[in-house]
């Protein structure tokens, strides 16, 4: 480095440099935004001209890349396009090419342009700028710093953002920031917006950072001065749903902008790293400057200039090229050469009109390439007096130059080709030499494949619970793909919430960083194969000794054991226990179906006709009409296309996702989910990922990161949380699913029969469309006092599970019992809808006495489960048993059914139970928390 080196690494000395060369005496300053830097420059520029600051200025961006370093470090964070290609909102993006150049404006105030005849191409009529406020990293684009930005820039214009017909997007082609963007569009125009098109010039020229802003600007500009909308490369595109709904479309050929009477308009956004956004709406100047009367009948003197004679050449050939297409006045044409700096190399030509021009000038072009003198050179002549408009020419092409860090001389190779040097065998990696994968590699693979995170997103000082959102299974998962690769591991530490990627990276391989030594020139005879005792015995599992261990942790206490009591009869409101009454909150039997006379009978008339079992699978001899009816009956109850019905609702949900999704998917589950639905995950080989209980947020924001990376994605939710007793956001959930394309499969376990004003469920309580749901998911063992599961959906959905769901196919029918059963609830309960109303009214006087009594009832409402939250586990256990010595049945709910720290009981209340009964165990409760401490 030199001395003179210091002027060329200050960002300041480019604009200062102008300021010098050109003798501008107002502000002149540098600065940096990234991303968005060109165009906050436009905007600061704007604002000056706007206080009066100054009457005229130059506003700009330039990106050089004349060091690898930048383009090593987006590469590392996977910013950089493998395929080579930018496809901005493209379902194959993979990133952007990094790409280099500058632009410059020159902006003043309309009336000053006006009166000094300028050319206006267009005119600025908002600007918006912003910031993210605190991100996760600068990487990660956040909606609601965008939209704050945009919204800003058209209050600031007086206009609706639906009254752009045009919308250049930063558009980076990464699957991080395009699903933001195109979100934020979608919320800013609304589904009134008027039909406009979208682009982005990073398809075309790349990402050149710092002057992205002003590239997009620029050729939004040109577009609307010229009437024509630019065309992108012709590719697919990730989100046509969410397309759609903006009323957006990416054109791929040139588009004449429609006319609808109003100015044409343009919307130019660029958000740079570290969240500063700008978003600026331009518009069509339709008052053109008063034209003076040009002179006519020439002759008239173009001057052209240029560095050296090849550019000259360039020159004319370009002149003759938009004289062709554009059509200008000479007289415009030859005032305009006339006012440009005069360059080394010069040619004048004289002519009359423009085609006489186009032919000089292409004529010329062939004499300079030919190496002739085309003419006189001659002196520029004098511009008018009387100040002729300019118009738009092509500038005088510049006379490249290469710079090389290498001395030219020492790229060259004197003499023949040397003689090859012996092949020198290449170092096996340390995992090659040691026969295990690398630590690092390995684990940051099985983590990105755990928790659905690029590999890009991740570094060894993130937690995997705090900051990476791993719950037990996801770790007990990810402790399981790595033994898969790495034989014989095993760590305590799994489960711990400080454990960070580096730890485990140690874990893995505690000598990691740490070099081996050289291999031995023979290996040792083979050992016999060796394996743990333990592994071949279950009574030997670890496994099993935890749940001894927490067996007798429970019997240390002195409270009874609470699980598996044996009930004499039918449970309903109340039940019996070794001859004792009791008052029961224990069981599913919400409408009190289970051991109605007409059920019961219904199942004896079953029996005697059709025995206890059907004895085969319903696809070869277990087809029976009580099933067939009986998914009739749902099927109307529901209001879907069509309805299958399984042996077991467990089993439903995991064969269904078993079969619907494979290892390309992905599937979102609340956090709060069903064993039943992470089973199936499991079987399906496909990614999951949770997203907190009843957040759509996070979930928006999981979908967007992650839709475009995986075939299929599927939204597993429940319409009734059986640990909270709080319903689903069911509307917000099935906005998300139209607009990112993805399945939805709502569990109604608990919901249906119990929620809505006639018990048909989550649908029928937010009167959404059923069709909106892919997949209606519930079982017959709650309110339809029987066993087994059903799916409802669409007849052709449905008509393809029957033919080829294994746990359907492979598995005998619904035993005539159940079936009959289910059908009888489900006619009892179409006919006496006073049931779910009684339900509603019991469930609401719980809530209302406990939150009375000052007990943590948590989110629940609208369902008949009602926990109450205790924390403690051994409280927990102390508070059932007292209940139970009372003659009152709730369950306790331990980790890790739920949170260590949030063990509850769990009351379900039914539609038999009378007002006394609830008053009774409120009461109860209330003492027994009391008397339990803290």
């Amino acid at each position: 480095m030199r001395g003179t080196s210091v002027a060329g690494i200050l960002l300041n000395m480019g604009p200062n440099t102008i300021s010098s060369v050109f003798d501008l005496h107002g502000e002149s300053y540098a600065l940096d935004s990234a991303c968005s830097g060109g165009l906050m420059a436009v905007a600061n520029a704007v604002h000056a001209l706007r206080s009066g600051r100054t009457r005229i200025a130059l506003a700009g961006g330039a990106q050089l890349v004349v060091t690898p370093d930048l383009l090593v470090g987006l590469c590392r964070i996977g910013a950089i396009s493998r395929s080579g290609r930018c496809l901005p909102f493209g379902a194959d993006a993979d990133g952007f090419v990094l790409g280099e150049g500058a632009g410059m404006l020159v902006l003043r105030p309309l009336s000053d342009a006006l009166a000094a005849g300028d050319r206006v191409y267009a005119v600025i009529r908002g600007v918006g700028t912003a910031n993210d406020g605190t991100v996760q990293g600068g990487m990660h684009p956040q909606a609601a710093g965008q939209l704050r930005a945009l919204r800003r820039a058209y209050r600031d214009a007086g206009l609706a953002p639906g009254e752009v017909g045009y919308l250049e997007a930063h558009g980076t082609g990464t699957t991080v920031g395009d699903p933001v963007e195109l979100s934020v569009l979608r919320e800013l125009r609304g589904e009134d917006a008027a039909p406009a098109y979208l682009g982005a010039v990073k398809a075309v020229v790349g990402h050149s950072l710092n002057s992205a802003g002003l590239a997009g600007l620029i050729k939004s500009v040109l577009a609307v001065q010229r009437g024509v909308i630019p065309p992108q490369p012709e590719f697919g595109l990730a989100e046509p749903p969410v397309l759609d709904a903006a009323r957006l479309t990416v054109p791929t050929a040139p588009v004449a902008w429609p006319r609808d009477g109003r100015p044409r308009r343009a919307g130019v956004s660029a958000f740079g790293f570290g969240g500063t956004g700008v978003h600026l709406v331009v518009e069509e100047h339709t008052e053109r400057p008063a034209v003076l009367p040009a002179p006519s009948g020439g002759p008239y003197v173009l001057t052209l200039s240029a560095r050296d004679r090849a550019g000259l050449a360039r020159y004319a050939r370009d002149l003759a090229g938009a004289l062709a297409a554009d059509r200008p006045a000479p007289a415009a044409v030859a005032d305009t050469l006339a006012r440009r700096a005069p360059l080394a190399e010069r040619l004048t030509v004289e002519v009359r009109d423009t085609d006489e021009a186009v032919a000089r000038l292409i004529g010329a072009a062939e004499a300079l390439e030919a190496g002739r003198v085309p003419g006189p050179a001659g002196e520029a002549a004098a511009p008018a007096g009387e100040r002729v408009p300019p118009c738009t020419l092509p500038p005088s092409p510049l006379a490249p130059r290469r710079h090389w860090i290498v001395d030219e001389s020492a790229r060259e190779t004197a003499g023949p080709d040397p003689e090859p040097a012996p092949a020198t065998p290449v170092a096996e990696p340390e995992g090659a030499r040691s026969g295990v994968p690398d630590a690092a590699t390995v684990v940051l693979e099985e983590v990105s494949r755990t928790g659905v995170y690029p590999l890009s997103d991740l570094h060894e000082g993130q937690t995997l619970v705090a900051d990476l959102g791993f719950d037990s299974l996801m770790l007990h998962e990810l402790d399981t793909r790595i033994a898969n690769r790495v034989p014989g591991f095993r760590t305590e530490e799994m489960f711990s919430p400080d454990l960070t990627i580096s730890r485990l990276i140690a874990l893995v391989d505690p000598d990691h960083g740490v070099p081996r030594p050289p291999r031995p020139e023979a290996d040792p005879p083979a050992a016999a194969p060796q394996w743990s005792a333990e592994t071949a015995d279950v009574d030997e599992f670890p496994e099993v000794g935890k749940l001894e261990q927490l067996l007798g942790s429970i019997a240390d206490t002195g409270a009874a054991f609470p699980y598996f009591r044996v009930h004499e009869g039918t449970i309903r409101d109340t039940t019996v226990i070794g001859g004792r009454p009791y008052l029961s909150f224990g069981s599913y039997n919400y409408l009190g179906l289970s051991g109605h006379p007409a059920v019961n009978e219904a199942v004896h008339r079953a029996v005697d006709r059709y025995g206890t079992s059907v004895s085969a699978s319903r696809v070869l001899s277990g087809e029976r009409d009580l099933t067939v009816r009986l998914e009739r009956a749902l099927t109307e109850f529901l209001g879907v296309g069509d309805c299958l019905t399984l042996v077991s609702g467990h089993a439903t949900n995991v064969t269904a996702i078993g079969h619907l999704l494979g290892p390309g998917d992905l599937v979102l589950h609340d956090a709060l989910a069903h064993d039943s639905i992470l089973q199936g995950c499991a079987l399906s080989g496909a990614a999951r990922r949770p997203f907190a209980h009843n957040d759509v947020r996070q979930l928006e924001h999981l979908l967007r990161l992650n839709r475009s990376r995986f075939r299929r994605v599927l939204i597993a939710v429940e319409g009734a949380y059986s640990m909270d007793g709080d319903l689903v956001d069911l509307p917000a959930v099935i906005e998300l699913k139209k607009r990112y394309g993805a399945l939805l499969m709502v569990d109604e376990a608990h919901s249906i029969g119990t929620v809505g004003e006639r018990g048909r469920g989550v649908g029928e309580f937010f009167g959404v469309d059923r069709r909106d749901v892919d997949l209606w998911m519930g079982t017959l063992s709650k309110a339809f006092a029987s066993c087994g599961g059903y799916l409802g959906g669409s007849q052709r959905m449905v008509r393809w599970l029957r033919h080829t769901l294994p746990g359907f196919v492979y598995s005998v029918g619904l035993t005539p019992p159940n079936a009959a059963a289910a059908l009888a609830a489900t006619e009892l309960i179409a006919a006496e809808p006073e049931r779910v109303g009684a339900l509603r009214r019991n469930s609401e006087l719980f809530v209302g006495l406990a939150a009375a009594a000052g007990l943590a009832t948590g989110s629940s409402a609208h369902t008949p489960i009602v926990p109450c939250i205790l924390g403690d586990s051994a409280r927990t256990l102390r508070v059932a048993d007292g209940l139970y010595a009372r003659g009152v049945i709730a369950d306790p709910i331990f980790h890790p059914a739920v949170e260590e720290g949030l063990s509850r009981l769990r009351f379900f209340v039914t539609s038999e139970h009378r007002e006394e009964d609830v008053r009774r165990a409120v009461a109860a409760l209330a003492e027994e928390v009391a008397s339990a401490g803290s």
